[in-house]
């Protein structure tokens, strides 16, 4: 389906990550980061900024442990693929519904991330990811990248 549309330029892609590769969570670590390569490539741009939503929360996870291994395989995309954002949707989904309520919360943070990445606006272009924690004297310090001016 690209083939028709790779002619047109392009600054970069926001991509809003479905459901339905939850059970494939532990592969996806391997696939997503080939999807992005792909379609740089497909482009001509091997730098092209990769834009992604986080699999958002649902109560009752229909497919038990897949989800949090693929919202994993996020995690470890947008810390290892080169010019890659991701919107966290965790506090956005649904008790009970697959499709947040809120998908203007969701399309702000992917805005903020390519106003950011693609026109170089300043601030951060996603929210705190974890970088390390420490243990000593009884006390654990984790520390967050994208944290800004700190946490709040």
């Amino acid at each position: 389906m690209l083939y028709s549309i790779v002619p047109y330029g392009i600054r970069g892609v926001i991509w809003y990550q479905g459901e339905a590769n939850a059970r494939f969570g532990k592969e996806y670590r391997t696939v997503f980061p080939a999807l992005i390569a792909h379609w740089r490539d497909l482009w001509g741009q091997p730098e092209l900024p990769f834009l992604f939503a986080q699999l958002t929360r649902l109560e009752k996870i229909p497919l038990g442990l897949h989800w949090p291994l693929l919202r994993e395989s996020q995690l470890v995309t947008v810390k290892t693929v080169p010019k890659t954002a991701m919107a966290t949707t965790l506090d956005v989904g649904e008790r009970n519904d697959i499709h947040p309520n809120n998908k203007k919360l969701v399309g702000d943070r992917l805005a903020l991330a390519a106003l950011g990445m693609v026109y170089g606006q300043p601030g951060e272009i996603m929210g705190p990811l974890y970088k390390s924690s420490q243990i000593a004297e009884g006390k654990i310090t984790i520390s967050f990248d994208h944290i800004g001016s700190g946490l709040m």
